[in-house]
């Protein structure tokens, strides 16, 4: 939750842990947008199950 914010307005860290599988447009800076978060969401449990 440290990256919280509005949706077009929270960006992403200029330093990002590379090993993880981010979402495409993810990147070092970039806007944050839902999609990415539903998509590492259902990654995430998709993984697991």
């Amino acid at each position: 939750f440290d990256w919280a914010g509005k949706e077009g307005v929270a960006k992403y860290p200029y330093i990002m842990n590379e090993v993880v599988p981010w979402s495409d447009g993810v990147q070092n800076g970039e806007v944050i947008k839902k999609e990415h978060d539903w998509d590492i969401l259902h990654r995430s449990i998709h993984d697991r199950f």
